[in-house]
């Protein structure tokens, strides 16, 4: 992302007392390596926590709306689909058997 787009950003938003920043792949490669350990683990407990969160959610839901909010779902995504505003992002599992590497060390 070059410098222009990141200002564009910033100034959708003129708010003076609150600092957005704005990180690119480069940022993200750069933190990555430096705290390379720290990130591991904070991916795996992210995931642990957040697979956590969806199975105890959805244990909470009756299967009526658990079938509502399927079908809302599944309606939104078709909408995004229509607007051309669905972006596909594929985790480490697709893309390892293409050769990119994976986060685990």
């Amino acid at each position: 992302m070059g410098q222009s787009e990141k200002q564009r950003i910033l100034d959708y938003f003129p708010i003076s007392d609150i600092e957005i920043k704005i990180w690119d792949i480069s940022n993200l490669i750069r933190l990555s390596d430096k705290y390379s350990q720290s990130t591991i683990n904070s991916i795996s407990e992210l995931s642990e926590s957040i697979f956590r969160n969806t199975v105890s959610q959805s244990l909470k839901r009756s299967p009526d709306e658990w079938k509502g909010k399927r079908d809302e779902y599944i309606s939104r995504l078709r909408q995004s689909y229509k607007d051309d505003g669905l972006v596909l992002f594929l985790g480490s599992g697709i893309s390892r058997d293409v050769g990119i590497p994976v986060w685990m060390i």
